[in-house]
């Protein structure tokens, strides 16, 4: 019992503190996704969170290389705090899209495309389904945004709603102009 405890006061001084979220390169952020259940923080610093993910990891992420580095447990531990970190996210894109100017709106849906697509493959960490699932198949983070949106939709004040609506809309008409024409087409526009 006395070593367990002091194992524990060991990890606890040598494991290095989680930096601040506002300030933590690529590598501190990948350890709060990693070693924090993030449905456990307040939500200012979960957009935080979401912000700086965005920034950090908005281009490209190679997933299997992400992925090599984790164990088991951090890959599901990052995968649902992917999920936990959409709300915030979606709410600060909904937000973001009425505070450009009408003019900077395509742009802005644009790129919300792309981050999504980048983000999408975060699924692949997770080899194997949740308990439960009907069809033996792990929700990829389309289904899982998709049922997420419609349920803060759902419990949204009537103007929100109206907003998420129309950034939903924008973001739909966007997706299939860029399907139907090609992503560079699509810009031309």
């Amino acid at each position: 019992m006395f070593a367990a405890g002091l194992v524990t006061v060991v990890i606890g001084f040598c494991a290095p503190r989680l930096p601040d979220p506002a300030t933590a390169d690529r590598n501190g952020l990948l350890r709060w996704v990693v070693t924090q259940d993030l449905s456990q923080e307040p939500y200012e610093r979960r957009l935080v969170l979401a912000r700086r993910l965005e920034h950090e990891f908005g281009e490209r992420v190679d997933w299997p290389t992400v992925g090599n580095g984790l164990n088991e447990p951090q890959k599901q531990r990052l995968w649902d705090n992917v999920q936990v970190l959409l709300e915030p996210w979606f709410a600060d894109k909904v937000d973001g899209y009425f505070a450009v100017r009408e003019a900077e709106r395509r742009a802005f849906v644009d790129r919300t495309l792309e981050l999504i697509e980048n983000w999408k493959g975060a699924a692949a960490l997770c080899a194997d389904p949740p308990p439960g699932a009907g069809d033996g198949k792990r929700p990829g983070l389309l289904e899982v945004f998709a049922e997420r949106v419609a349920r803060w939709t759902r419990s949204a004040s009537p103007q929100r709603r109206d907003q998420v609506r129309q950034f939903l809309l924008a973001v739909q008409t966007r997706w299939l102009q860029r399907a139907l024409l090609g992503a560079g087409a699509a810009k031309a526009l």
